[in-house]
């Protein structure tokens, strides 16, 4: 155990979270191992969910780990680097670094959505390279609309403001 898994543990006892760890930061699973869920560009284990591999995976060029979208929608709290943060897909404005462990800086991701929340707005994209697409698009409100490959038999009530649902 480390004084990095001892800061994370402290923090997962507040709220559920996933912390993505850059490149030669950490071995891989080493947060794991300790309890603790993380993400990783060189970490698939082969037994992860084929949309989640899809999503987070490399789609191209890029791995979908460095989206916003992505990385606010999984959930992605904490990031570990022992190197700067590239800013064009880690801006300063949204990654606070929190805390330093000798060469290993902690980063607090100050727009990851929570491990569940309620959406109200869905978008029907039956194309699986669409949705990606749209995901990862800057002009997606990921916050408010979901993405269902079909229409719902019973579709939901789509209100022009989700505030004004009843609770």
């Amino acid at each position: 155990k480390t004084p990095l898994i001892d800061f994370l543990k402290a923090k997962q006892s507040e709220q559920p979270f996933r912390t993505l760890v850059m490149p030669k930061s950490q071995r891989d699973y080493f947060l794991a191992y300790h309890g603790l869920e993380e993400l990783s560009f060189t970490m698939m284990h082969g037994n992860q969910l084929a949309t989640f591999e899809k999503l987070a995976g490399r789609q191209g060029k890029y791995p979908g780990l460095i989206y916003q979208s992505v990385q606010d929608l999984l959930n992605t709290r904490y990031v570990v680097s022992n190197q700067l943060l590239p800013p064009e897909y880690f801006p300063p404005q949204r990654f606070k670094d929190i805390k330093s462990f000798g060469s290993l800086k902690v980063y607090e991701n100050l727009t990851a959505l929570p491990r569940a929340f309620p959406v109200y707005n869905y978008r029907v994209i039956s194309d699986e390279k669409a949705i990606l697409s749209t995901l990862k698009g800057p002009s997606f409100d990921y916050r408010s609309t979901i993405i269902l490959e079909a229409k719902p038999e019973k579709p939901p009530p789509v209100p022009e403001d989700s505030l004004s649902l009843p609770v």
